[in-house]
């Protein structure tokens, strides 16, 4: 892990389901800063399955290619001890799986084993967890941070760890950072409201993970948690909330920065799944070391300012050094100069 200050570093904020149209509309001073000294595309969220489901869009850019999980678990990343319908998430992991291999693990996929079957019986055998594997096997380390429960009981409708897929190795462990409920704030009324992320704690984990982790995801899960109630809440209060979690997911970003250097290392925001109504380009920024102010595309695209899910991970692991696995493709992000202001772009 990071000992060597001089080490780069690279942080990827997640922004579920945000479109370039909901991010124009409101005031977001910290990913501005990103967006003036680095580059921005829309991205292509194609996955095995639908574009609409973030679990397979964090799972897609984990495989490097395009994957699809089991829905059946769905995002189910639970830590020893946290209870699943009311089943210890060790005893459901160890029963499909075995015996963990890595021990205090901050998070087991439960059903990860179904997600390896889904991606086995498709012509595109995608290798769920490569990415992870890749970095470790560098002497790398990644960490994850992100919780979208939607409600504070253990049925299993509750759980959004969807997350949890983009940082899993290929054995369904997330090794280091927080899935937990740990992140949320602690509030009362849980009854009558979504929980929310609590951005002090978020960042102040963050931060702290920034010293030891060589790659850190952090999601804006609030987004996310709104997104999948959106079927039984009034339009006009579904957007709100929405646009609201957007500038609190720009606070959590300036409470992070102050601790990156874009000299050194590299920042991405992205949106790995689009909305639920249609099927549409996300949002994706790129800024820091090596990276020009402009516009990103990638080999797959082949388009100026268009890039996709399975350009993400190589382009990373690249950046760091280390050896890109044989099943990720070969597509990497690049960087195309353009001097024109944020608006023009």
């Amino acid at each position: 892990s990071n000992s060597n200050n001089s080490d780069k570093r690279v942080i990827v904020f997640s922004l579920p389901r945000v479109t370039w149209k909901e991010l124009i509309k409101v005031d977001t001073p910290n990913i501005d800063k990103l967006i003036s000294a680095g580059s921005i595309a829309s991205m292509s969220v194609k996955t095995l399955g639908s574009v609409a489901n973030p679990a397979e869009g964090y799972a897609t850019i984990s495989a490097g290619s395009r994957a699809a999980i089991d829905q059946s678990y769905g995002s189910s990343y639970l830590k020893q001890g946290e209870s699943y319908s009311g089943r210890d998430a060790l005893d459901i992991y160890t029963e499909q799986r075995g015996t963990p291999t890595i021990k205090n693990a901050v998070a087991l996929g439960l059903g990860f084993e179904k997600s390896l079957n889904a991606n086995e019986k498709s012509l595109n055998i995608s290798k769920l967890g490569s990415f992870a594997d890749a970095l470790h096997k560098g002497k790398k380390t990644i960490a994850v941070f992100g919780n979208a429960d939607k409600c504070l009981d253990d049925s299993s409708g509750c759980f959004g760890r969807s997350i949890g897929y983009l940082g899993t190795d290929k054995n369904g462990i997330v090794r280091y950072g927080d899935l937990s409920r740990e992140l949320l704030e602690k509030t009362n009324d849980s009854l009558t409201t979504l929980p929310s992320l609590d951005n002090d704690v978020v960042a102040t984990k963050v931060k702290d993970s920034l010293k030891s982790n060589d790659v850190n995801v952090v999601e804006c899960s609030d987004l996310e948690r709104i997104e999948s109630t959106r079927n039984v809440t009034k339009d006009a209060i579904a957007n709100k909330n929405f646009s609201d979690a957007i500038v609190k997911c720009d606070e959590l970003i300036g409470k992070i920065l102050p601790s990156i250097s874009l000299t050194k290392d590299q920042v991405y925001v992205i949106a790995a799944s689009s909305p639920r109504s249609l099927a549409q380009t996300t949002v994706f920024i790129a800024a820091g070391n090596g990276i020009l102010q402009g516009y990103a595309t990638s080999s797959t695209t082949r388009q100026q300012g268009l890039v996709s899910l399975v350009d993400i991970s190589p382009t990373i692991l690249k950046f760091l050094g280390v050896a890109k696995p044989d099943v990720m493709s070969d597509t990497l992000l690049d960087w195309q100069k353009d001097g024109s202001s944020n608006e023009a772009r």
